[in-house]
């Protein structure tokens, strides 16, 4: 008998509530003399707001070349961080099995560090910052120092390193 009454109550309320609602929905158009008359009222209905379809994908980016250690420029023989030929923490040319032999390299250290086209620090270079890394050199040309460098790929073209 309890739930009996709550039941009645609470549709009481809910009619006295549209009863309310349609009332003030009746009186609000009568009351406006430049809004067009409707013929039906309108229900309140509350609206979730819906989540996108699909998030937006992330750009992928590719993970690091592996096998280089903390505070090292690493030079690879094959593209996509393939075949660690070597790496170093100092200035210097580059081993001979390595050099004219590059696909990509890996800058660990904590400073930048220049790369350039010939022994002794001397001829194209590129800066290559900490924590970046270059996958393919065919896809890379050098930055400097004259025009004629930028039009060149690093591929099989570094010979010596610098750290900044």
């Amino acid at each position: 008998m309890h739930l009996v009454n709550r039941s009645l109550r609470l549709a009481a309320i809910i009619a006295v509530a549209a009863a309310a609602v349609m009332g003030t929905a009746v009186t609000g158009a009568s009351a406006s003399t430049t809004a067009p008359a409707r013929t039906a009222a309108h229900a309140v209905t509350a609206h979730t707001v819906k989540s996108p379809a699909s998030t937006p994908k992330k750009t992928e980016v590719p993970a690091a070349p592996s096998g280089c250690n903390n505070y090292n420029l690493c030079e690879y023989n094959a593209g996509n961080g393939g075949n660690l030929c070597f790496q170093t923490r100092n200035n210097e040319n580059w081993p001979g099995a390595c050099a004219g032999h590059n696909e990509g390299e890996y800058n660990r250290a904590s400073r930048a560090v220049y790369m350039y086209s010939q022994t002794g620090y001397a001829g194209c270079d590129y800066l290559l910052y900490s924590g970046h890394y270059l996958l393919y050199n065919s896809k890379d040309h050098f930055q400097g120092p004259d025009a004629p460098c930028r039009t060149e790929t690093l591929e099989h073209k570094l010979h010596s390193s610098k750290f900044v």
